[in-house]
C-alpha cells in the first residue's frame, strides 16, 4: 500500500503555551491510495518534544516510533458515517474572553500572573495548565494567591513541574507531556498515542493541529471516552482563519457538520499530495 503526504502550514493568533511563538506551524497529511480509508495527521509540538516533521517522514514508518505508529492505525481505520453523538468540551479561556462554559482551562503563561478576574469571579470549575513551567516550592506561591473556595473549583493542574513529586502538591494534578506516577487525570491526544487506559477520568484532547486531524479524536472519543465528563478537543481562537468543523455550544455539547467535514475533506484531497513509501 503505498502512503502519500502532504503539508500544511498554520499561523498562530496568540502563543499556545510559554514555550511556542508566534511563527508559523507547518504540520502534515498522511493517506493511502485507497479512498476509503481514512486521512492522518501529524502536528508536532517539538518544543514540547514531538518529533520534527522532516525527521518523522524520513524514518516513516519505524515500528519502535510511537508517532508513526499512532499515524498507521489512523490509515488503518476505513471511512464510516460520522457518529451524531455531542461531547461536552470546556471552554479554553483567552485574554478578553467572558466565560461561557461549566468549566474552563487556562494556560499558565508566567508563574507571576494570577488566574483572570473574569474566571476567578465565575462559578466555574478551573483546570490549569502548566506544561512543566513550576520550579522546586513555585507552585505553592502561586496557589497561596487564592482562597479556599477558589482552590476547591481547581480540578486539576495539568503536567505542574519536572522538579518534585507531584503528590506533593495540594491540589489534584494531570499527565500529558510530562511522566509521572502521582496523578489522578489522564490527558489523552488521540493524535499522537493509542488508547490504552481505563481510567474514567481521561480527558480526551485534540492536538491543536488541522480540524480535520480533530475529527479523528472524535471519533475516538465517542468509542472509548466517558462522555459525561468535559473533554478538550476544540480549542478555538489560536490560529488565523481557523475552520470551524463543529457545531453546538457548551450547554448541550459539540459535533461535527457532515458537510463541513465533506467540504473540508474534498479541498485536502485536492492539494498536492507526494509519494512517501510503500507499507
Amino acid at each position: 500500500m503505498d502512503i502519500y503526504f502532504s503539508f500544511y502550514q498554520l499561523n498562530p493568533k496568540a502563543k499556545a503555551n510559554q514555550l511556542s511563538d508566534l511563527k508559523p506551524k507547518t504540520g502534515v497529511f498522511l493517506r493511502t491510495e485507497k479512498s476509503q480509508f481514512e486521512l492522518a495527521d501529524y502536528f508536532p509540538h517539538v518544543a514540547l518534544g514531538d518529533q520534527e516533521i522532516q525527521t518523522f517522514l524520513d524514518t516513516f514508518p519505524d515500528p519502535n516510533n510511537s508517532y508513526h505508529q499512532s499515524i498507521l492505525r489512523q490509515l488503518h481505520i476505513r471511512k464510516s458515517p460520522l457518529p451524531e453523538v455531542p461531547f461536552l468540551n470546556h471552554q479554553f479561556w483567552t485574554d478578553g474572553s467572558s466565560v461561557e462554559a461549566p468549566v474552563v482551562k487556562y494556560k499558565i503563561m508566567d508563574i507571576r500572573e494570577e488566574i483572570p478576574q473574569e474566571i476567578l469571579k465565575s462559578k466555574c470549575g478551573i483546570r490549569l495548565d502548566a506544561n512543566g513551567i513550576f520550579k522546586g516550592r513555585e507552585i505553592f506561591k502561586y496557589l497561596s494567591r487564592l482562597d479556599i473556595q477558589q482552590i476547591a473549583r481547581i480540578e486539576y493542574i495539568e503536567d505542574p513541574t519536572l522538579t518534585m513529586p507531584w503528590s506533593d502538591i495540594p491540589v489534584p494534578t494531570a499527565k500529558d507531556f510530562i511522566e509521572s506516577h502521582d496523578y489522578q487525570t489522564l490527558i489523552y491526544k488521540p493524535n499522537r498515542g493509542c488508547f490504552e487506559s481505563r481510567n474514567e477520568n481521561t480527558i480526551f484532547s485534540g492536538y491543536m493541529g488541522h480540524p480535520l486531524g480533530t475529527i479523528f479524536a472524535y471519533r475516538e472519543l465517542v468509542k472509548f471516552g466517558n462522555l459525561n465528563l468535559y473533554h478538550g478537543l476544540l480549542t478555538p481562537e489560536i490560529y488565523q482563519d481557523a475552520e470551524n468543523l463543529f457545531e453546538g455550544d457548551y450547554s448541550i455539547g459539540f459535533k461535527p457538520n457532515p458537510k463541513k467535514v465533506e467540504e473540508a475533506t474534498t479541498r485536502l484531497l485536492d492539494e498536492h499530495w507526494t509519494r512517501l513509501c510503500t507499507i
